[in-house]
């Protein structure tokens, strides 16, 4: 950063001599560089290199040698067939998740646009918590689940907060029934400030003219909301939607963040596992384990080739998908006509 500073003042000086046109292109081209080497390194050979090693042999210590379609047949038999449990629970969490957190977002951003008492304290409050690291967070987060969900449900019993009164109550992580609840909740919260302040900073944007006509013609809050402010955001609404599409097979929940690679029982393991967080296991494990090792899930592990077949192969699947849903939306969602 203190090197593009110094080129910056240097390129400053050598410019007092040229004219306003060619001062703006200097400016412009120094101002592409960063985003030009970010997604040439992040994007465009990332993607490269997972096509090509779709199509080559990876052996365990990383070396890449012949071609071969066999990663795609272990990719398909294995990575998506074999593991359907977990991709059911990637769609169960999205088709739970999304929703409640676009209406809860949605309720709370309108809220702070129409400047009713406290909304900017309100909007700080709800955004301060993102500030924190998400492994603070998370560390938290199963504090106030597992001892202080315990200690609670002492008091409301009328119990001693004891070692031994509190180990009657499972903790909400550990419970079969409690654990995919408690990870919605979690990410939902994690996402709440974030989501808040793109809703409530598109709707910032609507032209208050148009408001003020709505209200002349009788329109009352709601009809407000869901025939101006909806229809007038919609654009940004459907781009969240995308970005959550795209991922809805490589997000891990933050499953990593609160139970690393051990849970606390068979069932709460195979409720909330998801095919993102089986992907990041496996990819973590990819130059280090033999191919006789068995991971956490009772199979090998699986090496950087496979693991590419099934990127492409959950690209063929997801892309038509998010583009047919992106396309649904635009023709059947709200207008501004």
């Amino acid at each position: 950063m203190l090197f593009l500073v110094k080129t910056m003042e240097n390129l400053v000086k050598k410019t007092k001599g040229l004219t306003r046109t060619q001062n703006r292109l200097i400016f412009y081209c120094i101002m592409l560089i960063w985003p030009v080497i970010q997604t040439s390194l992040f994007y465009f050979y990332v993607n490269f290199n997972t096509f090509a090693l779709a199509f080559q042999e990876v052996d365990f210590g990383g070396a890449t040698h012949g071609f071969t379609l066999n990663n795609f047949s272990i990719a398909w038999n294995e990575l998506i067939v074999g593991q359907i449990t977990y991709i059911l629970n990637s769609l169960k969490f999205f088709a739970i998740d999304f929703p409640i957190a676009l209406v809860l977002a949605l309720t709370f951003s309108f809220y702070i646009y129409k400047k009713y008492p406290g909304a900017g304290l309100f909007k700080t409050m709800l955004f301060m918590p993102s500030l924190l690291s998400g492994l603070v967070f998370c560390i938290l987060f199963k504090y106030l689940s597992s001892y202080g969900y315990q200690e609670i449900r002492c008091l409301l019993d009328s119990l001693p907060v004891t070692a031994t009164n509190r180990q009657a109550y499972t903790p909400l992580l550990e419970g079969v029934d409690t654990a995919m609840p408690t990870v919605i909740f979690f990410n939902i919260w994690i996402s709440f400030g974030s989501n808040i302040l793109l809703y409530s900073g598109a709707m910032s944007g609507i032209d208050e003219s148009v408001v003020e006509s709505s209200k002349l013609d009788g329109a009352n809050l709601l009809q407000e909301m869901f025939h101006i402010t909806l229809p007038l955001i919609f654009p940004t609404i459907i781009s969240l939607v995308v970005v959550s599409l795209t991922g809805v097979f490589t997000n891990q929940l933050s499953l990593v963040s609160l139970f690393g690679e051990t849970f606390p029982n068979e069932d709460v393991k195979e409720r909330i596992v998801t095919v993102g967080y089986k992907m990041f296991i496996y990819a973590k494990h990819l130059t280090t384990a033999s191919q006789t090792n068995m991971d956490m899930f009772g199979s090998g592990y699986y090496d950087a080739g496979e693991l590419s077949a099934y990127g492409l192969a959950v690209s063929v699947v997801i892309i038509p998908m998010v583009l047919g849903i992106r396309k649904l939306m635009k023709k059947y969602g709200p207008s501004t006509d």
